[in-house]
């Protein structure tokens, strides 16, 4: 969550770029960024649970060993459906 909290305050610096890369209505983009924000907010108690039984060195690790692969998973997916 750390990680990605300072998106939620430049988000809309994010919108315009999307909705023309994407070919999709402003709506859309934000009803997105809507159920990540609703994804991410209910997922913290899970997180605290986690911490509480594995130990917050752990859980950061593995934040940390998660981080690469899955932002870089949109950079592979445009690459692969360009080809």
């Amino acid at each position: 969550m750390m990680a990605i909290a300072n998106l939620q305050y430049a988000w809309t610096l994010f919108t315009l770029p999307l909705t023309k890369s994407l070919n999709a209505t402003l709506s859309a983009v934000q009803v997105a960024f809507t159920l990540f924000i609703l994804a991410e907010t209910w997922l913290v108690p899970f997180e605290g649970y986690l911490v509480d039984r594995l130990g917050a060195n752990r859980v950061v690790t593995a934040g940390g060993l998660m981080q690469p692969g899955v932002a870089g998973a949109p950079a592979r997916a445009t690459v692969a459906t360009r080809g």
